[in-house]
């Protein structure tokens, strides 16, 4: 049975499950460190960049319990570094 060469080649680099070798174990100060760290390593900083352009995601804000939801999307919106795509509005 002849492999395709993708495959062939995916198992070369990676191997037969197809995923990198294991590094050294990661160790944090606290467990908030384990999703935003000093080092710009957090899984939550990590997928922000690889999944996320800069400007579509809004900075941080309070949110009230009185405050209306539509409050906020326009809120968020406003902090929005580029204009387009915007969220729908149900």
């Amino acid at each position: 049975m002849r492999v395709p060469s993708l495959k062939r080649f995916v198992a070369d680099r990676y191997g037969a499950v197809a995923l990198p070798a294991a590094q050294g174990p990661v160790t944090r100060q606290d467990v908030n460190s384990f999703f935003v760290a000093t080092d710009g390593k957090g899984l939550a900083q990590l997928t922000q960049a690889r999944f996320f352009s800069r400007g579509t995601l809004p900075g941080d804000f309070n949110f009230e319990p009185q405050e209306e939801p539509s409050d906020l999307l326009v809120f968020a919106e406003s902090k929005l570094a580029i204009p387009a795509p915007r969220w729908s509005r149900p």
